[in-house]
């Protein structure tokens, strides 16, 4: 593939050596699937690739693929073999820009090829992509997709990639390890995330690569004035789904007064406006300068709330050292969550005991209402046995929520003892499934 007019990226880390053990780098990034590959999966390989730098290169190959961009997408789509740009048409089908999802690609015959990690922006005129360019490791770099189409790119899916369900956080970029940049002398930036200060202050937030709550990259907060009311603040803002509880996680590491930083939650409604919010400091749980603490915000959002706004506070301050104090403070921070709301079910038994022939009705609530209609299914754990599957039955009204119902019969053949049933309902449109706790009828 040509690539000598491949935009540079720019180098993350220094060069591992490409003695690693082949068999062992194949079994981390893996062997092609039988049936496809998810999206999720799409995406865990390219930032391993991120991760563990490899040079760029048209003839020699990593994990059983070339380190080209075009070798880097076909390790990441994991085809078993490395394509080209002008023969990944055999593998993969056009698309149209408004449906580009995380895991396609953008594509230039004969140039170059791009993978499409997301949209940075609502209007969706810049994308951030994962991408191997000639003399560079791969990285992150930010796209105008206008300028993309005028110079003949085209939105391609690969044949063989099938979607991921969403998952229960609703922030992006939650564990920091995408930092695009712009161009190649450009500094990196947390994706989907801004920093913002006093003007008269440094407002600093740097990717720390060797200190790490679980993938590989964490953020670095930093506040350089002696000023403990001068804030520098880390936020993102979310859509959700008004009325319902959210609960907000994050992890956190400072060498300075935990009281100076915090956690919050704030609901604004259709005009950008507060309408409820929640912090919490991180000398309430525990925040250290050894190892990574959790702080965490559980809020419900008012029925005028369209968006959450997160936000990481560090308030400025000074650390004593044996040349005096030193202005300034900083803290790391990794794992942000925004729990998706998820469905309640309840579930009861119309008596604690039983004896043969006695029928025992099964009941229970399902909020919100719009799980009306919606399957859900009844278990049962005999004594001595694992959970079996009951029934599926349907959601129906009930005031303002939904419900459920079913029937048990004790039989003369059934085993006495204790008997726990349970109801499951899948995901509904913004609430993820749930399981209600366990009713218990005992069997005399």
């Amino acid at each position: 593939m040509p690539a000598s007019r491949c935009t540079a990226l720019p180098c993350h880390r220094s060069i591992l050596p490409l003695a690693l053990g082949v068999a062992a780098v194949v079994l981390l990034l893996g062997a092609a699937p039988a049936f496809g590959i998810t999206q999720a999966t799409v995406l865990d390989r390219a930032q391993r690739r991120i991760d563990r730098p490899v040079p760029y290169s048209q003839t020699k190959y990593y994990a059983g693929y070339r380190t080209d961009c075009s070798g880097y997408v076909s390790m990441c789509w994991a085809t078993g073999s490395s394509y080209n740009t002008r023969t990944f048409h055999q593998v993969t089908h056009r698309i149209a820009v408004d449906e580009l999802r995380p895991g396609d690609a953008l594509l230039k015959k004969g140039y170059h090829i791009r993978l499409f990690y997301g949209w940075l922006d609502d209007a969706h005129t810049t994308y951030i992509s994962y991408e191997s360019a000639y003399g560079r490791i791969a990285g992150c770099r930010l796209h105008s997709i206008a300028e993309d189409l005028r110079y003949g790119y085209v939105p391609v899916r690969y044949d063989r990639m099938t979607s991921t369900p969403t998952g229960g956080n609703v922030l992006k970029n939650p564990s920091f390890d995408t930092w695009p940049r712009a161009w190649s002398s450009a500094p990196e930036q947390p994706a989907w995330w801004q920093t913002s200060g006093g003007e008269w202050f440094d407002t600093l937030a740097l990717r720390r690569k060797s200190v790490y709550r679980t993938a590989r990259n964490s953020l670095q907060l930093m506040n350089l004035s002696d000023d403990p009311t001068a804030y520098t603040e880390l936020a993102q803002t979310a859509a959700i789904v008004p009325g319902a509880r959210y609960r907000l996680n994050g992890w956190a590491i400072t060498d300075n007064d935990p009281k100076g930083i915090e956690l919050g939650l704030t609901y604004l409604d259709a005009y950008g406006n507060p309408v409820n919010e929640a912090r919490t400091a991180g000398d309430g749980w525990g925040v250290n300068p050894r190892t990574f603490k959790m702080m965490s915000v559980i809020l419900t959002a008012p029925p005028e709330a369209v968006t959450a706004r997160v936000t990481v506070r560090l308030a400025g301050g000074s650390i004593e050292t044996s040349a005096g104090p030193l202005a300034g403070t900083k803290a790391i921070v990794d794992d942000l969550s925004l729990a998706r709301p998820q469905v309640v079910v309840t579930a009861k038994a119309s008596r604690p005991t039983a004896y043969t022939g006695t029928r025992v009705s099964l009941s229970g609530t399902v909020s919100p209402n719009r799980a009306v209609g919606m399957p859900a299914v009844v278990y049962v754990q005999r004594p001595g046995s694992g959970w079996s599957k009951l029934a599926t039955i349907t959601v129906e009204p009930s005031g303002s929520a939904g419900s459920w119902r079913r029937t048990f019969t004790f039989t003369r053949s059934m085993p006495r003892g204790t008997y726990r049933f349970r109801t499951y309902v899948p995901r509904i449109p913004d609430y993820l499934g749930a399981t209600s706790p366990s009713a218990s009828v005992r069997l005399r």
